[in-house]
């Protein structure tokens, strides 16, 4: 009986707990069930085969009379990721669906008054990168952007008019940031 092998190519996903390929000797008519691959942010789509008189019904092979190769195909995953305004404006979209292994694609416009827009982050806190609409999708689940704000800060001048407001006849500027309050005395 002459002998050869079918490679398994998990084309950039795990087989048999390895990403490399696998080389399996067999017999020509021999028989063996070939598990699902596995890849993250990716569904398993099947083998394709090549390799004369093998034959692949389902998850059953069949050894031919050549080499053969089963290379995994796939289909990468899209997700739901929401836009969480953290706590100023109204997103729009408030969601859309991104595909892994792809740039997001445009984000949700946002806008309040008073602040001023800083970008979507992973987390609440806006720390580390922020995601652009280059940014390439490699969380595999649903998840939450956060809009990063930073107050804008304006300014209170209070002129005297002539007069003396808090010993001083001179215009005073009092830095104040957006739904600041302070009480004013009287001149």
């Amino acid at each position: 009986v002459q002998q050869f092998g079918v490679t398994v190519n998990p084309n950039g996903g795990k087989w048999n707990n390895t990403t490399a390929d696998t080389n399996i000797p067999m017999n020509c008519d021999d028989t063996r069930e070939i598990a699902d691959a596995t890849r993250t942010g990716y569904t398993f789509n099947g083998w394709t085969l090549t390799g004369a008189g093998s034959i692949l019904t389902g998850n059953n092979f069949k050894m031919g009379y050549e080499n053969a190769t089963l290379t995994a195909q796939w289909n990468a995953n899209t997700y739901t990721v929401t836009f969480d305004p953290n706590g100023h404006g109204t997103p729009n979209p408030t969601s859309k669906p991104v595909t892994f292994d792809l740039p997001y694609g445009d984000l949700a416009q946002i806008s309040e008054n008073g602040y001023t827009f800083g970008g979507w982050y992973m987390n609440a806190d806006c720390t580390g990168d922020q995601v652009t609409a280059e940014t390439i999708v490699k969380t595999a689940a649903e998840h939450t952007l956060y809009a990063k704000w930073t107050v804008q800060q304006f300014g209170l001048t209070v002129k005297p008019n002539g007069g003396v407001w808090n010993n001083s006849a001179a215009d005073t500027n009092i830095p104040m940031n957006c739904d600041d309050t302070r009480e004013i005395a009287d001149a």
